[in-house]
């Protein structure tokens, strides 16, 4: 597995072809758009982001980062990952693309931020074992039964 520079290509690739987790969650997170729309609007407004390919130069990830800055908080990088269903079947090359990614995004941002559903128990492992903290007792519920957990990264 290697990473590439993400194009609008593999964008509109993965909008058709992401696992229907990420689209369910991304869509209870900001309800009113389509998954497609919502994932170009991230990907134009990122920092960075890379896509995964395999060795048969099939799409199997896009990770990035976004900066976001409040009036409360200096800087800090808003870290997401969209896969498709090749994911599982590469763990250990995923993983470790997953870990020298994420230590990309700290050499850009001392904290990595976002939210995870708490039904993507994936990825909820994945941040964990990536040294984020899952903050529980900040879990925002969106909808009955769409909780979702922030997690945080202090680099």
């Amino acid at each position: 597995m290697q990473s590439i520079a993400t194009t609008r290509a593999h964008i509109d690739e993965m909008g058709v072809n992401a696992r229907e987790v990420d689209k369910v969650e991304a869509q209870l997170l900001m309800p009113g758009y389509e998954f497609s729309e919502l994932l170009l609007k991230t990907w134009y407004s990122a920092s960075c982001s890379w896509s995964l390919i395999d060795g048969d130069d099939q799409l199997v990830a896009v990770l990035g980062c976004n900066d976001v800055t409040t009036s409360d908080r200096p800087s800090h990088g808003v870290a997401w990952l969209i896969g498709t269903e090749l994911v599982p079947l590469s763990p250990i090359a995923f993983y470790r693309q997953c870990v020298t990614h994420w230590n990309l995004m700290h050499e850009q941002f001392d904290v990595l931020v976002n939210f995870i559903w708490t039904e993507h128990k994936e990825s909820l492992r994945l941040v964990e074992h990536l040294g984020a903290t899952l903050l529980w007792q900040k879990a925002l519920t969106v909808s009955p039964g769409n909780k979702f957990v922030p997690f945080r990264s202090q680099r």
